[in-house]
C-alpha cells in the first residue's frame, strides 16, 4: 500500500477521497492511505504487529525497499 507524500518519486500523484475515486471511476495510478486509516480499515479483523514505511535500498541490495510503500505484520483476532 502507499503511504502519502511521495508522488515525486514513484507514489500517487494525486490525493484523492473515497468519493472522488467513486465519482472518477478510476484511482489514477493507485491510492495512498495514512497510518491511521490503513489502522481503521483492518482494526475489526485484525491487530496490528508492526506498521512502518519501507526502508530505502538502492539497487545493488539484495531486497526491495521503497520510502514509498507501507510495510506490516497483523494477526487476526
Amino acid at each position: 500500500m502507499f503511504c502519502p507524500g511521495y508522488g515525486e518519486i514513484g507514489g500517487p500523484e494525486l490525493e484523492m477521497t473515497d468519493w472522488d475515486v467513486y465519482q472518477e471511476r478510476s484511482m489514477k495510478g493507485g491510492l495512498a492511505f495514512t497510518e491511521e486509516k490503513l489502522r481503521y480499515i483492518l482494526s475489526d479483523h485484525f491487530e496490528c504487529i508492526e506498521l512502518r514505511k519501507m526502508r530505502e535500498n538502492s539497487s545493488e541490495d539484495p531486497t526491495f525497499g521503497v520510502p514509498f510503500l507501507w510495510t506490516s505484520l497483523w494477526r487476526k483476532k
